[in-house]
């Protein structure tokens, strides 16, 4: 994104309750704090015209689901917005050698990155890929939590009233998930383009339903990617080299920065394309010829 010099910076930390802002206009920073609700919103939007902030590039920290509500709202005033990995913020702070740390602090730091870097803008998902991924998120920890309470009845214990609690949560649990299984078949149906698809992934030899839930929910329609290569870096399956003059020189190994959600639900589908799909199996057999020849 080439780099406005008229137009204001504006980081911004969030967190559950309340927001800290740093605007950088004109040559001065001003710090202000809000409330993380409409009336918060609202309030910041009063405190940018009192400034005469014409144009602003704000900048937040892709934390949770905290920076959604105002990144939404600061998208709908047609302001230009970026959400960046908090990873990378973190990196800057240490480069600019960073002491202390404070939702202040952290805004500042937000503000002279996104001054620095002017990262790429920010566009909200649809709004059924959104419902889609909360549906999915929730739906694996749903998954988490029942296999917590299996690992709890085998780990032994002995009183019959504790084990009836947690067999009796285990079928809380088993109903809750057909019915957010059930939520999400219906939810795709109901839109064209989100069916089709989701039709393409599940034809896919070794890609089931939840796994292409997952997916949809995630990426979305995939159109935000110029690339592939941008699409693995997002999902942390690119492979990190580790090399360094002639006597540093580590085997690759694959990242790990990026969507957990996806990582882990490619994992088990990607064991059973290998087994099962003949062009996968061919592309992961040339993979393990060129990694054993380096």
């Amino acid at each position: 994104m080439n780099l406005d010099i008229d137009r204001s910076i504006l980081g911004i930390d969030v967190s559950k309750r309340t927001f800290d802002i740093w605007l950088l206009h004109k040559g001065k920073d001003k710090r202000k704090k809000f409330d993380n609700n409409a009336d918060g919103f609202r309030q910041l939007s009063e405190f940018l015209d009192k400034n005469n902030v014409l144009k602003v590039h704000a900048c937040l920290e892709a934390t949770g689901r905290y920076y959604e509500s105002l990144a939404q709202y600061l998208f709908e005033k047609e302001l230009l917005v970026s959400v960046v990995n908090p990873l990378k913020i973190k990196g800057y702070a240490i480069s600019e050698l960073q002491r202390s740390k404070t939702d202040e602090l952290d805004a500042g730091v937000i503000a002279h990155f996104c001054r620095a870097i002017c990262p790429p803008a920010w566009k909200p998902q649809p709004k059924e890929i959104s419902d889609l991924q909360q549906a999915e998120r929730y739906l694996e920890n749903l998954k988490v939590n029942r296999q917590q309470e299996l690992n709890r009845l085998e780990s032994g214990i002995t009183c019959t009233a504790i084990k009836s609690i947690i067999e009796k949560h285990i079928e809380e649990l088993d109903l809750k998930i057909k019915e957010v299984e059930t939520w999400l078949k219906q939810h795709v149906k109901k839109h064209e383009k989100l069916n089709k698809h989701y039709e393409l992934i599940v034809s896919i030899i070794g890609i089931g339903n939840v796994t292409a839930f997952t997916y949809l929910g995630e990426l979305g329609y995939t159109d935000s990617f110029n690339h592939t290569r941008q699409a693995e870096s997002f999902c942390g399956l690119t492979v990190r080299k580790y090399e360094s003059g002639s006597s540093i020189l580590k085997k690759g190994r694959m990242t790990k920065v990026g969507n957990w959600y996806l990582r882990k639900a490619l994992y088990m589908p990607a064991l059973s394309a290998i087994q099962h799909n003949p062009i996968i199996r061919e592309f992961a057999e040339h993979l393990k010829l060129v990694n054993h020849q380096k």
